[in-house]
């Protein structure tokens, strides 16, 4: 299961190198005000944790096996459509996510999600 207790604020790189174009991992925010690394909890920490979760090789973090998807397997299918979609609709119970919403476009190519967390 995904925690969302603080961790570090991360957003998404962009290459520097003209011949190379998109995106290039996820860099920490570093905020040069207080000299530190910015952070998040909670609610502000899961769209990350969405995004970090939607972009991991299931198995590939040895500490957490579980966390992410079989992104190789579902991009290798003759329906990957179908197999993202089920991906997306199985974040609530995968990262324990109440009030969950997940929208598709008719493309299938942007999806919204929504979730909160349940204090206990």
């Amino acid at each position: 299961m995904a925690r969302f207790g603080l961790s570090f604020k991360m957003e998404a790189a962009t290459r520097t190198c003209p011949t190379l174009s998109g995106n290039a991992g996820w860099d920490l925010v570093f905020n040069a005000s207080t000299r530190r690394l910015d952070t998040v909890e909670g609610n502000d920490a899961i769209p990350q944790t969405v995004s970090h979760y939607i972009l991991t090789q299931l198995g590939e973090m040895d500490l957490h096996p579980e966390f992410g998807i079989d992104i190789f397997g579902i991009m290798t299918s003759s329906y990957p459509h179908t197999l993202m979609v089920n991906e997306l609709k199985n974040l609530e119970s995968k990262l324990n996510l109440k009030n969950f919403t997940c929208t598709m476009s008719a493309d299938g190519r942007c999806a919204e999600i929504n979730g909160t967390m349940e204090k206990v």
